[in-house]
């Protein structure tokens, strides 16, 4: 019986020990749980935080990078987002980036420009050229459809200055070459034989006093 009663104390006892370890387990989860958790709070970005990768400033710089390729692949939409990102990661030094999201809100309108100035330099006359040019000056430096528009209009110009020349309208004939001057981007640079043509142009208005002198070549 003494011994039947220690038996059964024993198993008695058994369920207690079992129910301490499962507890101890739960606490240890609970533990690692929380742990695991707190990792990943850290390492997500707040609003206003810096993405873990690196820096701010160094972030910005490459959102910037990646905005000018953009850009200059025409994706003005995406260029504006790394722009924007840009801003937002590195306000301090961010004058550059803001400088380039303004060019990339303008330029849907610099390329409606831009076709608006060939159509009118493929015209031919005159009045269209003058239309055009204007166009053209409104199209910034920086913009990525300047150099590419200026070398058309500045082909359509010479086109035209040389057919006024060889009707003897020297008026026409040099105001379109000097214009052509204006508008020539670096890198296309008026030739030799575009700066006679003006002069010769304008030995013969050299007594015409409605004719201001060109100052390009």
């Amino acid at each position: 019986r003494t011994q039947r009663e220690r038996a059964d104390g024993t198993r008695g006892h058994e369920p207690s020990r079992s129910n301490g370890w499962i507890v101890w387990v739960a606490v240890a989860g609970v533990v690692v749980l929380a742990g695991v958790v707190a990792v990943l709070l850290l390492r997500k970005p707040s609003g206003g935080g810096t993405p873990v990768g690196g820096n701010s400033e160094e972030l910005a710089a490459a959102k910037v990078k990646s905005g000018i390729d953009k850009l200059k692949a025409r994706r003005f939409d995406a260029a504006l987002a790394d722009f924007s990102e840009a801003i937002r990661l590195d306000p301090i030094n961010a004058a550059e980036a803001r400088r380039y999201k303004m060019l990339a809100e303008s330029e849907p309108q610099n390329e409606k420009l831009a076709k608006q100035v060939v159509a009118k330099a493929g015209l031919g006359d005159r009045a269209s050229l003058e239309s055009a040019a204007r166009s053209f000056g409104q199209i910034p430096p920086e913009s990525g459809f300047r150099e590419e528009t200026g070398k058309k209009l500045q082909r359509g110009l010479v086109t035209f200055s040389e057919a006024q020349c060889k009707s003897h309208k020297w008026l026409d004939c040099a105001w379109a070459m000097c214009k052509s001057f204006d508008v020539a981007p670096a890198d296309s640079r008026p030739t030799a034989d575009n700066s006679a043509t003006l002069r010769d142009a304008e030995k013969h208005l050299a007594h015409d006093k409605s004719y201001t002198p060109c100052k390009k070549h």
